[in-house]
């Protein structure tokens, strides 16, 4: 049987490619800020909280989220401290973090007839993955902080919407390419641009300064856990978005592109939660929350509006 070697992608190109990414603008000072903070402090929490009513726009729109998300009885919220009051600070901060990361790469088009991303349903995907990462995190011998582990899920494929924003032709051809083939979108991109959207995410969180943990997490999700070099850092982190992922897959929730199955997934979610302490009951309870709790995010997100 001949095996056809993969094209020989030119180190000048693949850099043209990483090129493209100078174009995207920077992060906004106020999500620098929420994704450098910890969140260990409720003084912490205060302040970030205080950053984002000073944002009107933004306020607004939390405002509107907490009377969608409100139960229909008592008054609705018309001002910030009464929807942090009815949302909670920590909502408050997951839901700011998603609106204004959504916002940097645009508003959300239409389905396309070219196969491209459906944004709606990437979004929904990566909200999915920072709310499961979040609760394996609380529920886990894991030392990382939910909100922490809420931001490495949140963020963990940024290269695939940033990708979708420069060159948003071939990233439609490398998720055709991939359904129509079943081959894995990252050996796709790998032969037709020479890197994949794990390689373009990192350069870009390299290049706005993201917190070095959510940058191994976008760089290393995909990679086998038994390959994980030694010289990781956040290799817990890496593990928890790993398990979120699984997770959120299984549940179909944001099926943007179905994956043929990789290194990552070579262990089951339950070998992966085993790792992190986790039984079979904890598990299920995950799931069972996170399902309802990403619909509950999605609608209130305006996610489901089309």
């Amino acid at each position: 049987m001949t095996t056809v070697a993969a094209p020989v992608i030119e180190p000048h190109k693949v850099e043209l490619v990483l090129r493209q990414l100078d174009g995207l603008p920077p992060l906004p000072s106020i999500v620098t800020r929420m994704l450098s903070c910890s969140d260990d402090s409720d003084d912490r929490g205060e302040d970030i909280v205080g950053l984002i009513e000073g944002d009107a726009s933004l306020s607004a729109r939390l405002i509107a989220l907490a009377r969608r998300s409100g139960p229909a009885w008592g008054p609705a919220p018309n001002a910030f401290a009464e929807a942090v009051a009815r949302l909670g600070v920590h909502a408050v901060r997951e839901a700011a973090l998603c609106i204004k990361v959504m916002e940097v790469f645009g508003p959300s088009p239409e389905p396309r007839e070219d196969g491209g991303l459906d944004r709606s349903e990437f979004w929904k995907y990566c909200i999915g993955v920072a709310c499961a990462a979040g609760r394996i995190a609380s529920q886990s011998s894991s030392s990382l902080s939910p909100g922490e582990a809420f931001r490495c899920g949140l963020l963990h494929d940024l290269g695939v919407v940033a990708l979708d924003r420069v060159m948003p032709k071939s990233l439609a051809r490398i998720i055709q390419q991939s359904r129509d083939t079943s081959q894995d979108a990252h050996d796709v991109a790998q032969s037709l641009l020479g890197v994949d959207h794990n390689v373009v995410g990192r350069r870009l969180a390299t290049r706005w300064e993201l917190p070095q943990s959510i940058i191994e997490c976008i760089w290393l999700h995909d990679q086998d856990p038994e390959a994980l070099p030694p010289s990781v850092a956040a290799g817990g982190h890496v593990q928890i978005v790993q398990l979120a992922s699984a997770l959120v897959r299984g549940l179909r929730i944001g099926d943007w592109l179905p994956r043929a199955e990789r290194s990552a997934q070579s262990l089951s979610a339950q070998d992966l939660a085993g790792r992190m302490g986790l039984d079979s009951q904890s598990l299920d309870e995950i799931i069972e929350w996170v399902r309802d709790e990403v619909e509950h995010r999605a609608r209130m997100l305006g996610l489901d509006d089309r």
